[in-house]
């Protein structure tokens, strides 16, 4: 069994002065606390007539208690002068209810405690409260962090499919807007009458705001942003000659939203190579562009295309009522 170590002279000391201390703390507390009820109880009784029950003032005394003095001052004070009349406070009265009009309103520091909040303040627009909601969420996933350069990861492949084992070139492109016209992305490597594309990255906003995004092709097109399970945008099989598709998506400033863009050309995704041979060469055209809030039509610039993929970045997509600008 292990013994117990003999307690010395200097950990008993050390023990008795800890525990003094403790109960001084403690005794001082719980004085403080009686002579801060004590000096309510006399407020009440003697002052609140005249300047309020929390010391706002009344329409006798409109001053608001409220200063700069310390408690000996206001002891000092009112015990030569408090209340009006020929009476004046007793000296313990007057040191307790000094104490508690300094604590309970007059100090800086209670002011400060007992100012009210300020909606004007507090209340957040619809665009903070959208962007303090996508911070807060993406504080909890991983940083994303951007390449230096700028443009998309760019993928050509030699058919149809978008497959590994067909790819032939890859590049950085800094931005989609193509027209290739009967011709194929290279010379060699390439059938003029399919291929297919795929560009990887992320779109940074430099708005806030609903944006239109435009995707003008003549072949299957489809596009993902901030949504790696849904496109936005998709025109895989196509009908009729409709060569332009759009879609909207709000999107904060400033954050750098997952994309991803494919494009085929081949007649309705269907493998007929063998009987386009000897007919004319089909055009192909590939165009990404944008419309910002406020802001004209415009392919999306290199300066906001990234080709790192970032982590989703998640918006509010409630809709709200305008914003009540009465105030603030």
């Amino acid at each position: 069994m292990r013994k117990r170590k003999k307690p010395t002279k200097t950990s008993l000391w050390l023990a008795l002065t800890g525990g003094i201390l403790l109960t001084s703390m403690l005794a001082a507390q719980t004085v403080g606390g009686a002579a801060n009820k004590a000096g309510e109880r006399v407020y009440q009784r003697s002052c609140a007539s005249c300047h309020g029950p929390k010391g706002e003032g009344t329409k006798a005394y409109r001053r608001a208690l409220v200063g700069h003095a310390t408690v000996k001052e206001l002891s000092e004070y009112i015990g030569r002068s408090m209340p009006p009349g020929p009476k004046r406070l007793p000296p313990a009265e007057a040191s307790a209810v000094a104490a508690y009009i300094y604590d309970a309103f007059y100090s800086p520091i209670a002011q400060e405690r007992n100012r009210p909040p300020r909606v004007a303040l507090s209340r957040l627009t619809v665009r903070q409260f959208r962007q303090s909601v996508t911070d807060l969420v993406g504080s909890f996933r991983p940083e994303p962090r951007l390449d230096e350069r700028r443009g998309l990861a760019a993928e050509y492949f030699r058919a149809r499919r978008l497959s590994q084992n067909e790819r032939v070139i890859e590049r950085l492109d800094p931005e989609i807007r193509f027209d290739w016209g009967t011709a194929a992305p290279a010379k060699d490597g390439f059938d003029p009458y399919q291929f297919s594309a795929r560009w990887r990255g992320s779109l940074v906003a430099p708005d806030t705001g609903e944006y239109e995004i435009v995707i003008r092709s003549n072949h299957s097109v489809r596009m993902w942003l901030n949504n790696r399970r849904t496109p936005l945008i998709d025109r895989w099989v196509q009908s009729g000659n409709e060569t332009e598709h759009r879609a909207s998506i709000y999107l904060l400033a400033g954050q750098a939203y997952p994309l991803l863009v494919e494009f085929s050309k081949s007649t309705q995704g269907v493998d007929d190579t063998d009987k386009q041979q000897g007919r004319k060469v089909p055009p192909a055209f590939m165009t990404l562009a944008w419309r910002r809030p406020r802001l004209a039509e415009e392919p999306i610039p290199q300066r906001c295309l990234t080709p790192s993929e970032t982590p989703e970045v998640y918006v509010v997509s409630t809709p709200f009522p305008p914003d009540d600008r009465s105030q603030g």
